[in-house]
């Protein structure tokens, strides 16, 4: 009888483990209408690593990114991208390999702590499958070194093992492991993190034992260390704190083992709260010392998607607080030699929830730490209810336990639906799903403007724009595109860009000549985006006016009547920012006094701003368009004394409805557009 539930157990984990298997693909990849497009910011940047290693350029200075100094890209978490390169493998099938490892760690290590139940191991799998973060950060379409995470879990996996059995073999493996993921994943420095926070439990408890601190010094060994002999120099002040707090650990617990132990119990007990606390302490001091000098080094990996806590992980949120209340009452953590899995998931669920706020692709590593304990808590739970009662009631109970089992991943799967429908970062540019009021976007203005650069030359290309849209540039055109600074700098190259911008055309052409210097074989163009609100007829039948900024509607001062303000979205909005950057007065371009609210003072030209290159192509690509332009803070009539450029050719102007607002007494159709320039580098 025990065989055969031991074989029906067996089987029901593995197809549940199937199921999250078949959950993982079905959602991430068939139901992503998206496949061919990258999502979030820092795909386009790995996709960019990828092209340009595979093509065999120095990642020590990499001209696309940066046209004029280079980027570095060995201060960036590279090393998969190399992977990828040198074992000719797709970016994209990578992440679906990883997420299914990721998925069966989790299976492996839900199955350790429940006491090697099938049922908690398999349900487990499938609620971690559809963990919105999960589904947004491994979906087919995106890509970076956070993917390497995936291989996390089998640290503790092996370090458990190895400390509960004295195999020192384990301990060893589990350390290299953790060494290659130093190298590879941004986070990793999260591992040492938890390794000194179970150190410090240990100290308080007055446990501490030699295998733990030999665990210590060999994570430390596989550490920093190997930046200096790779020559992968990603190390943030993240990555400090986390060796700083890891070896006064150490050092702390080396004194308790070996000193504290012949004094009084009182100044043992003193000490032990005193030493389970101090590391952290200096580890903070010592961050906080060393930032100016960390600063040259670890280039931040960017993310267009924000930490949203109860957006991220689901039903898995709420249910973390009953899983945690199930751990304290299990006492599983008393024994910290033989738990050290189940405390180390613990204390990453603890740390990621706070970690995320600086690295939203944490929340996928804290996810992985309470889904386990959540699926042990909804299994107990559920058998409890099913077996404690008779008859109707056992029938009755039965259904309450399937549904709660079916609900719990069913909050998961409605909001990972939704965000596997929402378009790819890049269709929003200068917008943000909330200000679009969560409406989808049809497709990019940005990609169909750039499509021009990539279908019809085969010579290289600068182009300049802002620096946000950097990743976009390279990764989308491939290796034939440059730009003068990405998100992270130089503070150079956004300078050159500010001061193109703001400068007058002749200026701006000038500066872009002295650039390119005497390289006739490269094409240089200018994108502008901004948002404009159409209002169609405006006061006389034929006229079409397109007023810069979209509307915000508010009451007048006139009881009955509607104002209607303009918040510039896009280049236009970015005028302080450029003006900031150039140093210069800002008094000179912007006239406050005729902002009606704090958002319209990039609308306040003066004569400056107004000839400025930036404002003449916007004012220029809207004209083209048919359009007649309108500053409403200035002025509500067309904007006057801008001239057509002569430097620079208008290649395309991209217009994309938005959304209606209903002013009162007009309809405003809100509409993003971009346009793209060639500068006509001939003419002397």
């Amino acid at each position: 009888m025990k065989n055969n539930r031991f074989i029906v157990e067996v089987v029901v984990g593995i197809v549940l483990l199937a199921i999250g298997f078949l959950g993982y693909i079905w959602i991430s990849y068939y139901m992503n209408q998206y496949q061919d497009i990258p999502d979030d910011m820092v795909s386009w940047f790995h996709l960019h690593v990828i092209q340009y290693l595979s093509s065999g350029h120095n990642p020590a200075s990499d001209t696309y990114l940066r046209f004029i100094d280079g980027r570095n890209l060995l201060l960036s978490p590279i090393l998969l991208d190399l992977f990828i390169v040198k074992m000719n493998l797709s970016p994209w099938i990578t992440v679906v390999v990883l997420s299914l490892v990721y998925i069966l760690l989790v299976f492996t290590v839900s199955y350790l702590i429940s006491n090697k139940n099938m049922y908690v191991a398999g349900f487990s799998t499938i609620l971690f499958s559809f963990v919105p973060a999960f589904i947004y950060w491994f979906k087919y379409n995106m890509f970076g070194a956070y993917v390497s995470q995936s291989l996390w879990l089998a640290v503790p996996i092996l370090l458990g093992l190895g400390l509960r059995h004295n195999r020192l073999y384990l301990i060893i493996i589990g350390s290299i492991l953790s060494g290659i993921l130093w190298l590879m994943w941004p986070g990793a420095w999260i591992i040492p993190v938890m390794y000194s926070v179970y150190l410090s439990a240990l100290i308080y408890k007055g446990t501490i034992f030699r295998e733990s601190l030999l665990t210590g010094l060999l994570l430390l060994v596989f550490s920093l260390p190997l930046n200096i002999l790779t020559g992968f120099l990603y190390v943030t002040v993240y990555h400090i704190f986390s060796l700083v707090l890891l070896i006064s650990n150490i050092v702390i617990g080396y004194i308790e083992y070996r000193v504290t132990r012949v004094v009084g119990e009182y100044s043992r007990f003193a000490w032990r709260i005193i030493g389970s606390i101090m590391g952290y302490a200096i580890g903070l001091a010592s961050a906080f010392l060393l930032l100016d000098f960390i600063s040259g080094y670890g280039v931040y990996e960017d993310y267009y998607r924000l930490y949203n806590p109860l957006y991220d992980y689901g039903i898995i949120g709420v249910l973390s607080v009953i899983a945690i209340i199930a751990v304290v009452r299990s006492h599983i953590l008393v024994d910290l030699k033989n738990n050290f899995l189940e405390f180390v998931l613990i204390a990453g669920f603890i740390i990621g929830l706070i970690a995320s706020y600086f690295d939203p692709t944490l929340t996928v590593f804290t996810a992985s730490c309470i889904v386990p304990f959540v699926s042990l808590s909804l299994i107990s739970i559920a058998s409890f209810l099913s077996s404690t009662s008779r008859g109707l009631y056992r029938v009755v109970y039965i259904v309450v336990a399937a549904w709660i089992l079916f609900g719990s991943i069913l909050g998961n799967a409605i909001p990972s639906y939704a965000l596997i429908t929402t378009p790819p970062s890049v269709y929003y540019g200068d917008f943000t799903h909330d200000i679009l009021h969560n409406k989808s976007i049809p497709e990019s203005p940005l990609l169909k403007a750039l499509s021009y650069i990539k279908n019809n030359t085969d010579r290289e290309s600068l182009i300049i724009s802002y620096w946000g849209f950097s990743y976009w540039v390279v990764g989308y055109i491939g290796g034939r595109a440059h730009t003068l600074a990405d998100y992270k700098g130089s503070l150079r190259g956004q300078r050159i860009i500010s001061w193109i911008m703001i400068s007058d055309e002749n200026t701006a052409y000038q500066l872009i000549k002295k650039l390119v210097g005497n390289n006739s074989n490269i094409n240089v163009y200018v994108l502008v985006s901004e948002v404009v609100s159409i209002e169609k007829g405006g006061a006389t039948p034929i006229a079409n006016y397109a007023h810069i900024g979209r509307p915000i509607v508010i009451p007048s001062q006139t009881p009955g009547q509607t104002q209607v303000l303009y918040q510039p979205i896009g280049d236009i909005a970015r005028i302080p920012l450029y003006l900031s950057l150039i140093n210069a007065t800002i008094q000179s371009y912007i006239d406050y006094t005729k902002a009606r609210a704090y958002f319209e003072a990039p609308l306040a030209w003066k004569d400056n701003t107004k000839q400025s290159l930036l404002v003449k192509l916007v004012v220029d690509a809207l004209r083209k368009e048919s359009l007649s332009v309108v500053n409403d803070v200035l002025s509500p009539i067309p904007v006057e004394g801008v001239s057509p450029p002569q430097f620079f050719k208008h290649v395309s102007t991209i217009m994309l409805p938005l959304y209606p607002v209903d002013t009162g007494t007009t309809t405003l159709n809100v509409t993003y557009m971009v346009a793209l320039y060639k500068v006509e580098t001939n003419i002397s």
